[in-house]
Formats: C-alpha cells, sequence, structure tokens
C-alpha cells in the first residue's frame, strides 16, 4: 500500500535520525518530533510558465487544489534525486536522468510545513502523460502570477508556495 512507505526521520539539520511509515507522518506537524523528506519538480517551458496541475477531488490533501509538477516523498534511503527521477515517472509517465534536471534548492520546515523540499526544475514545451488518477487538469502559469493566487488563498498543496519563491529567488 503506497500510504505504507517507510520514510527516513530527520532532524532540523535534515540528517537521518530514524524511519517512519508515510501513514502516520502527519502527526510530527503536531508532535515535531523530527521531519520527512520531500522532492519537488516544476516544469518551464520557454516563456517561463510553469506547468501546474490540478489535484484530484479524491486527494486526502487539498483536494481540487493547485500542485507542483511532481511531488513525491524520500523513500527511506533514497535520495532526493532518486525520488524525483522515480516520481517523475510514476506521476508523469517521462523517464527524466538527472542531467535534465537543475537543482533549485531545498526549503527548511517552517511552522507551516513539517518536512524538506528539494527543488528542481525540468525544462519542456510538452504536457506530459499525466496519471488521472493523481491530476484532472492543469494550466501554464508564470510564476509571479501564480505566487499571487496561491497568496489570495487558491487551493494548494503547502510547498506551491514556498517552492516558487524558491525559484523566484535564483
Amino acid at each position: 500500500m503506497k500510504d505504507d512507505e517507510l520514510l527516513d526521520l530527520v532532524d532540523k539539520n535534515d540528517n537521518v535520525i530514524g524511519t517512519i511509515w508515510r501513514s502516520e507522518s502527519s502527526s510530527l506537524d503536531e508532535t515535531k518530533a523530527g521531519y520527512i523528506r520531500a522532492a519537488t519538480a516544476l516544469i518551464q517551458n520557454d516563456n517561463g510558465e510553469l506547468w501546474i496541475p490540478r489535484r484530484t477531488a479524491d486527494k486526502r490533501i487539498a483536494p481540487n487544489g493547485l500542485d507542483s509538477s511532481m511531488q513525491e516523498h524520500i523513500g527511506s534511503g533514497e535520495s532526493y534525486l532518486e525520488a524525483t527521477i522515480r516520481g517523475f515517472k510514476e506521476e508523469l509517465n517521462l523517464d527524466v536522468t538527472e542531467y535534465q534536471l537543475e537543482y533549485i534548492g531545498t526549503v527548511s520546515p517552517d511552522d507551516e510545513l513539517y518536512y524538506f523540499v528539494a527543488l528542481y526544475v525540468f525544462k519542456s514545451n510538452d504536457v506530459p502523460k499525466y496519471n488521472p488518477n493523481d491530476f484532472v487538469g492543469y494550466e501554464w502559469i508564470k510564476p509571479k502570477e501564480l505566487i499571487t493566487r496561491l497568496e489570495n488563498g487558491e487551493l494548494s498543496k503547502k510547498s506551491l508556495l514556498s517552492t516558487t519563491k524558491l525559484l523566484l529567488q535564483k
């Protein structure tokens, strides 16, 4: 079962201190016993627009909300890069290599986010063959416009705002 993935539990410096089941990781938001890790990628076209999908209505987190182009939990013993490559295959049916990904940086946990998020950018003008169980649609949007919409309360996954801001800082 996908919710029973074993994840690394890390401290405030992103050092592994143990493991936790994915299905139990939401408790970290309250317990502050450690953090988990996620890999996020934004697909950016030649016009600087980001491919932003809309989540399905049956998602537990941010149903019908906006999402990163790709986001994966980091499995125990897995690197951010390995999870990113795996996520492109699982969510978007794309075989990407490390040479096609640009590492932008990592967002650290804060009061809103109980996990580390490594951000990568993948350059493409093509719409990926996304999994319809994950997404119901998409749009190409400029990062500044996306930030404005998110700051005005449009529903999304928590990390989308912070990772989009990180992209603009680069």
